[in-house]
């Protein structure tokens, strides 16, 4: 068996210490008194030939030392487990019991170290300090054993553990009770006989009385001298007095220092409350945090979740829940913290909606925390607020977001962080790239760049972030000959920072847009093999069907399409479609576009009717996941298509309308001249000439000249979709 005293230079603490709540004011107690324990010198060596320390110490306490982050708890107690040389359990019945809600904290650490260390070498590791009750007596409402140190056997129950219960009523037999207690725990964290380390703090204890008494004896002979000395000084008090005058001046100037001391005095009591204000703070928002999600994931009923894996959604959704009772979090800083995960967590799964509700409540809670006015944290809530906005539609309100983070980090002296500002500004551009503002885009996703190859020189996911950023819009704006250096350089660096390997999401999603940039320069077949390539990439990595499979999948169909290859389009149309209902029934968006596109399939190959039927689904449901009334470009995108395909049935009238409503919509989402805006009224122009509403279509076709021009100046025209396109009659 291992022995008690084995040192390992991996081990961060010398021991972990596991207790229920309902003891926290003795576990308290220990922890201090064992790290305050001074090891008495001239012990032998230890049984590993070790020299002893001079105290027992790191001891990690969860209450204490948890890192306060929005990180997972449990990763941290495992951690800190299998860094601890020793457990030292404090039991009691209320340690040996599990909660009303079926969790066992104690009980589950106990188990954690013993998988972390294996059961030899934990049997020896492991000190159970008896508060109360009855080691392994079989009562369950005396039992002070957790369960995991039952199973450990007859032999570990029979030790002789260190008590802290049935303490003497006087004080002075409490305090020899508590101190035999530590020495217990002493000598078996060391592996010496209890007697040796007590024989030698007794030795230690007399050593320090013979020191106090001897320097006793030497103050006494030091006053003798001093009155000797006072005797003789009584002669000289005439003299002294004739110095009494000055003497009292003196006094007034020590006075006024006294004075200026007692100021500072006061301030730096003031900055005490301050401290300890700030540390209250930061102890609520820890301990609330801490048992908030402590609750999220020890609530979890095994039974419910029996034969299933409980997916990390549910896991959200229970804590939105939670949240939406009245005081749920009683501490604001806490409310803000926990609020903002969830709403990061609720956007990297695409729930936007959710994230946007989440995101606006942390940020509201913020604005009431006085400490927080002008503060960087507004700025990041709203920025984020800003996104999600923008990514449910609202581009208004994006801006709106972006504008007062904008402010707040602009008034700042010490100007704003750049790797935050460098993600406001790649915000801003990806909202302006929305709405049609290509210069204002340029601008923004530009200075976003510089900025992080200024905090980043090398190869960093952020400047890989704002070249791909770059590369949409020049992809937007038709110049797909600038967008492709700018996708292959962030998937070069991609791959150096995946130690040279193509096998990552971030790779497969930039060939994504690398598949769309050939497709539109006509290069077909190696547009194909990157679209599949990045399918196959993503099907490896995430083994189960997921949102970014769908979408690739779709982005598959699109170039099949484009290709002419309708029919293996289709399949692959239904396929992603099938897929997104599974695993994103909630991401409306991706399921209409992929709808939008086998619309445009089934057109190609002239099944008309069906066409118009997908297509119609989804506009509903752009509009739901839009808001019903809302402009959105892509709702526009499908009143656009659908008229489409009513011309190709020949319901010009029909088609008439829609475009109508189509053009007015990019004239509310997009800022001035837009390259939709040209396809649209190009082909409402042929529409009416169709109808014989010459006058009319004149008058579209030269305000769609006139935009072509200006567009053309700036380099902003696109190459117009082929299934966008009015049909020739």
């Amino acid at each position: 068996m291992t022995s008690p005293t084995d040192t390992n230079p991996g081990f961060r603490n010398y021991a972990f210490i596991s207790y229920s709540r309902r003891d926290e004011r003795e576990a308290n107690w220990l922890h201090k008194a064992l790290e305050g324990f001074r090891i008495p010198t001239g012990l032998p060596p230890l049984p590993d030939g070790a020299k002893a320390p001079k105290h027992v110490r790191p001891l990690f306490r969860d209450k204490t030392d948890l890192e306060v982050q929005p990180r997972s708890f449990v990763e941290q107690i495992e951690r800190e487990l299998a860094a601890s040389r020793f457990l030292i359990v404090v039991c009691s019945p209320n340690a040996a019991r599990s909660r009303p809600d079926g969790s066992h904290y104690v009980d589950w650490e106990i188990r954690q170290f013993i998988q972390a260390h294996g059961a030899d070498y934990a049997q020896a590791h492991i000190l159970p300090v008896i508060l109360a009750g009855d080691p392994g007596c079989g009562d369950p409402e005396r039992e002070c054993l957790p369960p995991a140190l039952l199973e450990l056997g007859p032999a570990f129950r029979e030790h002789n553990f260190p008590l802290l219960k049935d303490l003497p009523a006087d004080r002075r037999g409490q305090t020899e009770a508590r101190e035999q207690c530590v020495i217990g725990c002493v000598a078996f964290l060391l592996g010496v006989a209890r007697t040796t380390i007590y024989d030698r703090h007794l030795r230690a204890q007399r050593e320090r009385m013979r020191n106090y008494l001897a320097l006793a004896a030497g103050v006494a002979l030091a006053l003798a001298g001093l009155t000797g000395w006072a005797i003789v000084e009584r002669s000289r008090a005439e003299t002294e007095r004739v110095h009494a005058e000055t003497e009292r001046n003196h006094a007034e100037t020590a006075r006024q220092v006294a004075e200026a001391e007692k100021t500072r005095a006061d301030e730096q009591a003031q900055l005490a409350i301050q401290q300890r204000d700030l540390a209250e703070k930061q102890r609520n928002l820890s301990e609330t945090t801490l048992n908030f999600v402590t609750g999220l994931f020890f609530s979890i009923d095994p039974e419910v979740a029996k034969e299933r894996e409980v997916t990390v959604r549910e896991i959200l959704d229970k804590a939105d829940v939670s949240l939406a009772q009245p005081k749920a979090i009683p501490f604001p800083m806490s409310e803000m913290c926990i609020r903002s995960v969830l709403a990061q967590a609720y956007g990297k799964l695409g729930l936007y909606p959710k994230a946007l509700v989440q995101g606006q409540a942390a940020l509201q809670v913020a604005e009431t925390i006085p400490d927080f006015k002008g503060d960087p944290v507004i700025a990041r809530l709203s920025n984020n607020v800003g996104f999600w906005m923008d990514n449910t539609g609202d581009s208004d309100g994006a801006a709106e977001m972006y504008a007062k983070a904008m402010s707040i980090y602009e008034a700042r002296p010490e100007g704003a962080d750049p790797v935050e500002f460098a993600q406001l500004l790649d915000n801003v551009g990806n909202c302006a790239l929305r709405i049609g503002s290509y210069p204002e885009a340029r601008e923004m996703m530009s200075r976003s760049l510089e900025l992080r190859r200024e905090s980043f020189p090398g190869d960093h996911m952020t400047v890989l972030q704002s070249l791909n950023n770059l590369g949409n819009l020049e992809m937007a704006t038709g110049a797909y000959a600038k967008a492709l250096p700018l996708f292959t350089e962030a998937v070069e660096m991609m791959v150096r920072l995946n130690a040279g390997s193509r096998e990552s999401v971030t790779v497969a999603r930039i060939e994504e847009n690398i598949a769309l940039c050939q497709v539109q320069q006509k290069r077909f077949p190696e547009a194909l093999a990157t679209a599949e390539r990045a399918v196959s990439t993503l099907r490896r990595l995430f083994k189960e069907e997921t949102r970014d499979i769908a979408n690739a999948i779709n982005n598959l169909g699109f170039c099949r399409a484009a290709a002419g290859h309708n029919e293996e389009a289709l399949a692959n149309y239904e396929e992603a479609l099938a897929m997104a209902r599974r695993v994103a029934p909630d991401n409306l968006a991706l399921e209409a576009s992929i709808l939008d596109n086998e619309g445009a399939a089934l057109t190609a190959l002239k099944r008309y009717a069906e066409a118009l039927e997908k297509q119609t689904e989804a506009l509903g449901l752009r509009r739901s996941a839009y808001g019903e009334g809302e402009d959105h470009v892509d709702v526009a995108h499908s009143l656009h298509n659908m008229a489409a395909t009513q011309v190709w049935m020949g319901r010009h009238e029909e088609a008439r309308a829609l475009w109508e409503q189509s053009l007015a919509m990019f004239d509310r989402v997009f800022q001035g001249d837009h390259p939709d805006k040209v396809q649209c009224l190009d082909c409402l122009a042929s529409c009416l000439d169709h109808l014989g509403d010459r006058e009319a279509a004149v008058r579209y076709r030269e305000r769609c000249t006139a935009m072509r021009e200006r567009l053309q100046k700036t380099g902003d025209v696109p190459t117009a979709q082929e299934d966008n396109k009015m049909p020739s009659q």
